[in-house]
């Protein structure tokens, strides 16, 4: 789950969503990897603390995740500043030192998984495997056709391939699509489970892991108090917060229910990673 601030949607509502979450997945069993801005968790600290303490980890999102903070072209200077202000943050808030890492608009780039290395992190969620299709994020990159679809180390000269950088690359699924929470909304609730049903086929063939991606803003109403910035698919969404939350949690009980399946948090699986890495 990525957990920023959005200031079009109501602000207590986005609050409240994130203590639902926490009663709902609980019952569910289910933990999530929250990727939070700095200034989501300032905004809501004692709901992230709650999320933290009741299993779930928080890896960082960056600061603030505005339009100036691209992961894919700042200097080098510009990511160690931000990444050290927000990676700060985080562990003063939380208690605990993020290790997970996935940039705003998913955009990563060499530099940014080097000094991720220099600060701790193990893991960056930034990457879409063969993903370019006509509603991406501004961190889309060519390099991702070619990305590994399952878990890697990365090369020194670009985060899309494999190499030997000590930090695990965990790509986003998909399946044509990205297998995001926009693909509930747009195409229905049976649409992503056929490509739920497409992804766990390959990971039993492959071991690679199926990553789900959603934000919790997406469960309080947007108001837009001076007209509609939002791209134009995320204005044919579900308009009803309240149904989309229902959808999610559908599509979360239908993963739970293949025996197979085991959820887990980021550190978790880059443990396993390596331990298999080792042996």
């Amino acid at each position: 789950m990525d957990l920023e601030l959005a200031p079009d949607h109501h602000l207590e509502e986005q609050r409240r969503a994130l203590d639902l979450l926490r009663r709902d997945l609980s019952l569910l069993k289910l933990p999530l990897t929250i990727f939070a801005t700095a200034r989501a968790v300032e905004a809501f600290p004692i709901e992230t603390r709650r999320l933290s303490e009741s299993g779930h980890e928080v890896g960082c999102h960056g600061l603030s995740h505005d339009d100036a903070e691209n992961f894919q072209r700042m200097p080098e200077s510009e990511v160690r500043g931000v990444l050290r202000g927000a990676t700060s943050i985080l562990q003063k808030t939380i208690g605990t030192s993020p290790r997970a890492f996935r940039g705003p608009r998913m955009c990563t780039s060499v530099v940014t998984q080097r000094v991720l290395v220099e600060e701790g992190y193990k893991s960056d969620f930034s990457v879409c495997p063969q993903r370019l299709d006509a509603f991406t994020c501004q961190g889309a990159n060519l390099g991702w056709l070619a990305a590994p679809r399952n878990a890697y180390r990365p090369s020194a000269t670009s985060p899309y391939r494999r190499g030997g950088l000590p930090i695990v690359v965990v790509p986003l699924s998909g399946c044509g699509l990205p297998f995001v929470s926009g693909l509930v909304y747009l195409l229905g609730l049976s649409c992503a489970k056929l490509c739920f049903r497409i992804l766990l086929a390959e990971a039993r063939r492959t071991g690679a892991p199926i990553v789900y991606l959603f934000h919790s803003y997406e469960f309080a109403r947007f108001l837009g108090p001076c007209g509609d910035n939002r791209p134009p698919h995320q204005r044919w969404y579900t308009a009803h917060p309240g149904k989309r939350y229902a959808l999610n949690h559908a599509l979360f009980r239908f993963m739970l229910t293949h025996d197979d399946v085991t959820p887990t948090t980021a550190s978790a699986f880059v443990n396993a990673f390596e331990e298999r890495a080792r042996a």
